[in-house]
């Protein structure tokens, strides 16, 4: 027992976990006895992850943040309110009605769970009381959300940007996806959720975007999103791929995949590593086993 202990206590560094889930999302962020949750995939799977992980003692989340409300992000929130206690659930304060998003709301309030809705401008401390890593929000921006507005803009790049005071994709939910940057000392993640192009053009018009250490791609790597020239203002080296092996969406796409290797960005994909494990010390990162 002594030594499982000792191979599970946390070492000083913080881990970025992209958590291999099938076709969805879920990454695991951890700084010592401390832990952020991103969304939780389709299902109960994120639980592996979790204990795999999380030390076997340790059953506490201090954040989890549900970027939108598709099931492939939230399916698996339930399993882990289930067998987890969570301070904080930062959420999209847009109203959805779906049956997984009002049940999620309720087992939320059933188990006392701290809802806190967040929108671009929003800065959190994700370990309180531990102030070094926060998470900036950058999208979804109020506006959006208050006026509910559609566009009959596709899934495409938008020529006359400037012509436009908005731009959001087909899909609402999506647009709406939480996104910002996580910063460490001097490294930064980009969480992206599934916004596409258009919004991505929104953010870069109305929000300083700035070179990010680590992407982590959009949309699965839909062809729907990653636009040349959003990827061209946050310049990652790493980018991570969350989807399912041989997923019936052809997630990643090629456009994506070609599109990073012309930058040279290395690729990491859920569907050919499993679990995906950066790890930094604020300063320098690396992948695990490295």
């Amino acid at each position: 027992m002594t030594v499982y202990l000792c191979l599970q206590w946390p070492d000083e560094y913080m881990h970025v976990i992209t958590c291999d889930v099938g076709q969805g999302d879920a990454i695991l962020i951890t700084h010592g006895f401390h832990q952020l949750l991103v969304d939780s995939g389709p299902d109960e799977t994120v639980l592996e992850c979790l204990e795999k992980y999380m030390p076997f003692w340790d059953k506490h989340i201090d954040m989890v943040i549900a970027t939108h409300a598709h099931a492939d992000h939230i399916g698996g929130f339930s399993a882990v309110i289930q067998s987890f206690t969570i301070d904080r659930f930062v959420h999209n304060p847009s109203p959805n009605n779906t049956n997984i998003y009002q049940n999620l709301i309720q087992e939320l309030q059933v188990n006392s769970i701290q809802e806190q809705p967040m929108i671009a401008g929003n800065t959190v401390s994700v370990f309180i009381p531990k102030e070094d890593v926060v998470f900036q929000t950058i999208w979804p921006d109020e506006t959006v959300l208050n006026d509910h507005l559609n566009s009959t803009l596709k899934h495409e790049e938008v020529k006359n940007p400037k012509e436009t005071s908005k731009f959001i994709e087909d899909d609402d939910e999506n647009s709406r996806s939480i996104s910002g940057y996580l910063r460490y000392k001097n490294f930064t993640l980009f969480l992206s959720g599934d916004i596409g192009s258009a919004t991505e053009l929104s953010i870069d018009r109305w929000y300083s975007l700035s070179d990010v250490d680590v992407l982590k791609v959009a949309h699965h790597g839909s062809k729907y999103s990653t636009s040349i020239s959003f990827l061209d203002k946050v310049k990652p080296e790493v980018a991570l791929i969350s989807s399912g092996k041989n997923n019936s969406f052809g997630h990643p796409h090629s456009r994506v995949i070609d599109l990073l290797r012309s930058r040279n960005i290395k690729i990491f994909e859920t569907a050919q590593s499993g679990d995906i494990e950066i790890i930094t010390d604020g300063i320098s990162y690396w992948q695990a086993g490295d």
